[in-house]
């Protein structure tokens, strides 16, 4: 365990509090997602795990914002520390990052940003972070790759700069830049659209010499239905390989019923260098409650299967996010 880190950490958390009542404009938050979890991978036994791992999103930060003399500018800011159950590592960084932002002009930031890539895989995805999300893992379908991790050329970019246009009737641009030593840097575009009950979106990603990907999805609401999903377009990006065309599709729907909601969703993943041996679909259904204004339990199933090279997984989870 880094023991910097977690000195680092503790200092943290317990500048928070002092922090947020000397600013009206700085807000600390955090939450614990922690699930009870039975995966099954090939013809291997089932594994069994309490699971609050960084990928199920528990952290703590404090963020917020200073009015500044230059022009309509205020200095905005981010210090966010994930949380893992136990082990080496238990804190890590998370988005952290310092710069200007304007209602006029956008916000430029600079730091560790998570991408317009993950952003957007976010906003289509309703089982995001647990372990029937579609970014990669069991139900697979959209990359893990540029979607999640920590690195320059990852979802969560380090060494980054990021910058976010202003809204110009609901369409938005948003670009990143991440300074790789020894290679070619990594970069990103977004646009996005929003309106009431609607969104979509196109991404492109480029993560060195001849590795590439984009994007295109969007998701809707009509009364208690919501249908979202996603096409992805690999050009050697996601597959982290000059020939790799790893091109899949995610769908999802939900049903909501006052505090309860229905999710299923579907993925397809066709390994086209691969002559298809590695094609694989899958699926998963859960069922989330919202218990407080923050705080939901839920629980699901999800599978994929696929071809010749492809190993079947399987998994069962129940979990609960409780935030502040």
């Amino acid at each position: 365990m880094n023991k910097k880190l977690i000195t680092v950490a503790v200092a943290t958390a317990m500048a928070i509090p002092m922090v947020a009542n000397a600013g009206a404009k700085a807000k600390a938050y955090g939450g614990m997602h922690v699930a009870f979890q039975m995966v099954e991978v090939g013809d291997a036994d089932a594994t069994y795990d309490i699971d609050g791992s960084s990928r199920k999103g528990s952290k703590v930060g404090l963020k917020g914002s200073t009015d500044t003399n230059l022009m309509d500018f205020k200095a905005v800011y981010q210090i966010e520390l994930g949380l893992n159950q136990g082990g080496n590592g238990a804190v890590y960084q998370r988005d952290s990052w310092a710069g200007l932002s304007s209602k006029s002009k956008g916000t430029i930031r600079g730091g560790t940003i998570g991408t317009p890539w993950k952003s957007n895989s976010k906003l289509v995805d309703p089982l995001f972070t647990t372990a029937l999300e579609g970014r990669g893992g069991v139900v697979g379908g959209a990359s893990s790759r540029l979607a999640g991790g920590t690195a320059p050329d990852r979802g969560r970019s380090t060494h980054a700069v990021r910058y976010d246009s202003p809204s110009f009737s609901g369409v938005k641009v948003s670009a990143n830049y991440a300074f790789i030593q020894g290679t070619e840097d990594a970069m990103g575009l977004g646009v996005t659209y929003k309106a009431k009950g609607m969104a979509g979106f196109f991404n492109y990603a480029s993560t060195g010499e001849d590795k590439a990907a984009m994007k295109i999805g969007g998701k809707a609401k009509f009364g208690d239905i919501g249908v979202s999903g996603a096409y992805e377009i690999d050009q050697g990006a996601i597959g982290n390989a000059k020939d790799s065309e790893k091109n899949s599709l995610y769908v999802a729907g939900t049903y909501g019923m006052g505090a309860t909601t229905l999710i299923v969703n579907f993925s397809m993943v066709a390994e086209s260098a691969s002559d298809a041996k590695d094609d694989s679909t899958g699926f998963g259904f859960a069922v989330s409650q919202k218990i407080a204004k923050k705080v939901s339990v839920y629980g699901g199933y999800g599978m994929s299967s696929g071809g010749d090279n492809y190993t079947e997984m399987s998994a069962l989870a129940i979990g609960m996010k409780a935030g502040f």
